[in-house]
């Protein structure tokens, strides 16, 4: 592996493993250094484990998907994002819900699975024609 590559995958594992681990420590009612330790020990070998098997795994295949393997990436994250944007999307509704009472949110939210698939684009009347007057 090159050193440049290297280095980025390292930065990387190490932001994953820090996001991770201040969710992980906030999730705790009462953090012992135990606690840490055995997490940092977990995410250590974790991380050790998935590094070994992502580059064995890339040498292997690399020759039969290096002509589409971009795509596969952008399917990987836009699936990701995907469900970003309806979780948000789920916990904007649940916050109206409280707040209100709407009757509309709470029947988008009894039948979510159904719900989400019908929402096309969620825009407001003003910011749209908002838009619509900075195209001209």
């Amino acid at each position: 592996m090159e050193p440049h590559l290297f280095i980025i995958l390292v930065i990387g594992l190490s932001m994953d493993a820090f996001v991770v681990s201040i969710g992980k420590g906030l999730a705790l009612r009462r953090a012992t250094v135990r606690d840490a330790m055995v997490i940092a020990l977990w995410f250590g070998i974790g991380h050790a484990v998935m590094t070994a098997i992502g580059y064995t795994l890339s040498e292997s295949v690399h020759q039969y998907i290096s002509e589409f393997d971009h795509w596969i990436i952008f399917g990987v994250l836009a699936y990701i994002a995907f469900n970003l944007i309806r979780d948000a999307l789920r916990v904007v509704l649940e916050r109206h819900l409280a707040y209100t009472g709407s009757e509309k949110a709470r029947s988008l939210l009894s039948d979510w699975d159904a719900s989400c698939r019908r929402f096309l684009k969620v825009i407001p009347k003003g910011y749209k024609m908002l838009l619509k007057d900075d195209s001209n």
